[in-house]
């Protein structure tokens, strides 16, 4: 299992590194052996990490890099492949949070927060994808933000949220074009976290009722009778059902809800009453892509209800869970080979359709679901909680 964790030996860029959560991103990769080049613009506060990274006993540049300016990106990355001759993975983090109230916000702040966290993942992106593109091969991590996909009321963070969210739909994109060329693109939302960017928010009174208010944890972050408890359950059990929505007997419904919805919540309602006098636990439903996406031309009706149900019920019982450290996920797959999609997947019509819909062209892999139980069952998700994680080759970004 831990090589499908096993990055040593490859080379990664992180941009925006010299402190705050690039500085992390750039200790974590090193620490699991990767080679690691750190962009920011100062250069002083590079070195010092710099300095860390080696200390890890893996190579390392530091490279003066500003994302808003074209040249230096290019120079950036230039200096990159003359030193490894190759890039790996890029941690498109660099990005500023700004604040002001959408009526009286200066053109110079909205272009500022636009240019550095919108077209600055763009350009660096593209000049990256280029190097990835030739090799064949490449991991694009962009930084998003939880505001990528909800706001916050109360705050004038307008121009925030159209950079990141921005940055979701460019990761979606990106994704789509660049599938073919065996790079993957996908993007982490975090929520506030201590750093040198975030401090003067988020150690405030107004800051800490809002956490109360939106956070189910409440903080920024930092089988019995055999085992005595559990700590993991992967609520998987499922059917799979198709027949027009007109002529579905009740039967079909009936069967598809209850085993696909009602069995997984009434399997996480026991397990979580051990979870909670345990005070921890990990649960990760199995979703699918039609938990938030339909098909045309299949009529997959109460499959789509049932796995819409889970997405919510995941979110339903994070949200009530959080305050006994229990989080509670997602996992949303595509098509894998497997008993249940033998008589599916190997047809001439579901050929088409993976072609017509997933932008990586084929059906998923033995071991290709294993990276992300493993990380909703360990404590790398200990921050993360009510989420659908699809692994689905680019199905559900088109």
């Amino acid at each position: 299992m831990s090589s499908l964790f096993d990055i040593r030996g490859k080379v990664a860029v992180v941009t925006g590194a010299s402190s705050g959560l690039g500085r992390q991103f750039a200790l974590a990769l090193a620490r699991e052996g990767a080679n690691v080049a750190v962009l920011a613009r100062r250069v002083e506060k590079l070195e010092q990490v710099k300095a860390e990274v080696e200390a890890l006993g893996v190579e390392c540049i530091s490279v003066k890099c500003d994302v808003v300016d074209n040249e230096s990106i290019k120079s950036a990355v230039a200096a990159v492949v003359d030193k490894f001759g190759r890039i790996d993975i890029l941690v498109n983090n660099a990005g500023v949070g700004t604040g002001a109230p959408a009526e009286l916000q200066e053109d110079s702040i909205w272009n500022m927060t636009i240019n550095t966290n919108l077209n600055g993942v763009y350009f660096v992106a593209r000049e990256v994808g280029k190097v990835m593109i030739k090799q064949n091969y490449g991991k694009i991590i962009n930084i998003g933000s939880i505001h990528s996909t909800v706001s916050m009321n109360g705050s004038p963070i307008s121009a925030y949220c159209a950079s990141k969210g921005g940055v979701a739909m460019l990761t979606k994109a990106l994704a789509c074009e660049w599938a073919k060329y065996n790079i993957t693109v996908n993007a982490i939302g975090p929520a506030y976290f201590e750093s040198e960017m975030t401090d003067q928010v988020i150690n405030t009174p107004e800051f800490a009722q809002a956490v109360m208010a939106y956070c189910p944890m409440g903080r920024v972050a930092a089988v019995v009778d055999k085992f005595g408890r559990i700590d993991i359950l992967v609520n998987n059990a499922g059917v799979g059902t198709g027949a027009p929505a007109e002529l579905q007997e009740d039967s079909i419904w009936n069967m598809t809800i209850n085993t696909n919805l009602n069995g997984v919540y009434f399997v996480a309602r026991e397990v979580g009453k051990v979870m909670i006098k345990q005070n921890y636990g990990k649960i990760i439903n199995i979703g699918s892509i039609h938990s938030t996406v339909s098909m045309n031309g299949s009529p997959i009706s109460a499959y789509c209800a049932s796995k819409g149900g889970v997405a919510m019920l995941t979110k339903a019982l994070a949200c009530e869970w959080a305050k006994y450290n229990i989080t509670v996920n997602a996992i949303g797959p595509a098509y894998f080979e497997s008993e249940m999609t033998d008589q599916v997947i190997n047809t001439p019509e579901f050929a088409q359709a993976v072609m017509a819909y997933c932008p990586m062209g084929r059906v998923g892999k033995a071991g290709e679901l294993d990276g992300a139980v493993v990380y909703f069952a360990s404590d790398a998700s200990s921050y993360t909680t009510g989420q659908l994680l699809t692994v689905d080759g680019g199905w559900t970004t088109i």
